[in-house]
């Protein structure tokens, strides 16, 4: 469901960063329940950049909504690396999210037990 950016209002901080000409062409703000349960996530996309930028705030935003909050900048495998441009979620990405959602993974499961389901997730 798309919403105006009126219906679910963009906290001030990042109202006030859109206005600035240099500014960041998508945010994603998730709602988030007790013991860290994502109910619903609105995205947020500037209305004046391009659609293929509209199409990669989507998919990307859409997908950090899901559990993926951080980027790694400049990263070379991942889609979320701080970089505003056009660009495809790639494998790891869809990797680490099975692995997030892995119904082994419960809240403050070991860092290196997402990692080995990730793997496994990837690797063939």
């Amino acid at each position: 469901m798309l919403f105006r950016s009126e219906a679910i209002p963009l906290p001030r901080h990042f109202r006030q960063g859109l206005q600035r000409p240099d500014a960041t062409p998508c945010y994603f703000a998730p709602y988030i329940r007790a013991r860290h349960e994502i109910y619903r996530a609105v995205v947020y996309i500037r209305k004046d950049i391009s659609v293929a930028l509209q199409r990669t705030c989507l998919k990307e935003e859409i997908y950090q909504a899901m559990g993926m909050f951080e980027d790694y900048t400049d990263s070379q495998y991942f889609s979320f690396n701080n970089l505003v441009e056009p660009k495809r979620i790639t494998a790891h990405d869809k990797a680490l999210l099975r692995a997030l959602y892995d119904p082994r993974v419960k809240l403050g499961t070991p860092a290196n037990t997402v990692v080995r389901l990730f793997l496994a997730h990837h690797l063939p």
